[in-house]
């Protein structure tokens, strides 16, 4: 295994110097707390933090794996407890 370029750890960080520079000159980034949510995914993963980038394609792979099941799973009806009408 090659040693890592560019740690998890340190995209955070320069992640916080855009959020701070674009705040400082009143801009948003939309993508920001979906790509911070991300790193500190990966950083509290005790294998993943040991990454480089790599990490957060690996984060992405698990919560795509996620969804899908959830999505696949079979619907268990209204989650508000009302019972469903049946169609005929």
């Amino acid at each position: 295994m090659s040693p890592v370029g560019f740690t998890v750890a340190l995209g955070l960080k320069d992640l916080g110097l855009a959020e701070w520079a674009a705040a400082d000159i009143g801009t948003v980034l939309p993508s920001s707390p979906t790509l911070r949510s991300v790193f500190e995914s990966a950083l509290s993963d005790a294998d993943l933090c040991k990454l480089d980038w790599s990490a957060v394609a690996e984060v992405t792979r698990r919560t795509l794996t996620l969804m899908s099941a959830l999505m696949s799973a079979p619907d268990c009806g209204p989650r508000d407890g009302r019972r469903r009408r049946s169609t005929p």
